[in-house]
């Protein structure tokens, strides 16, 4: 299938977008088309081994499965939480940068724990 998808002349490489765009229209085509093909097949696999990494995620689901959980109510948001409330404040309408609003929260998070 790389063969199929035009990348541009000898030391005139076409852009990236042009070229996940070609090969999208192909993918959907013979997926269309001709959806047993051995190369959409192996497709699909490539994704689940590489990108999902499925047997990986397999394994972290099943000793999970077999783990007790402990639930535990804070006071603050732990460390675990960080990414989930920077990305809740990216998700707020504000003139404010991101940078500047996180920063705020830690400035917040710091009073708060010296009034203790």
């Amino acid at each position: 299938i790389a063969g199929m998808v035009f990348r541009g002349y000898p030391g005139q490489p076409v852009r990236t977008g042009p070229v996940q765009a070609s090969t999208s229209r192909l993918f959907d085509i013979m997926t269309d088309h001709d959806p047993h093909n051995l190369l959409i097949r192996q497709a699909y696999q490539e994704s689940l081994d590489q990108q999902l990494e499925e047997r990986r995620l397999r394994s972290a689901l099943e000793r999970i499965d077999g783990q007790e959980f402990l639930f535990r109510y804070v006071d603050r948001p732990t460390p675990f939480a960080f990414p989930i409330m920077v990305d809740r404040l990216r998700d707020e309408m504000s003139s404010e940068q991101l940078e500047e609003r996180v920063n705020r929260m830690l400035r917040q998070d710091h009073a708060d724990q010296n009034k203790k």
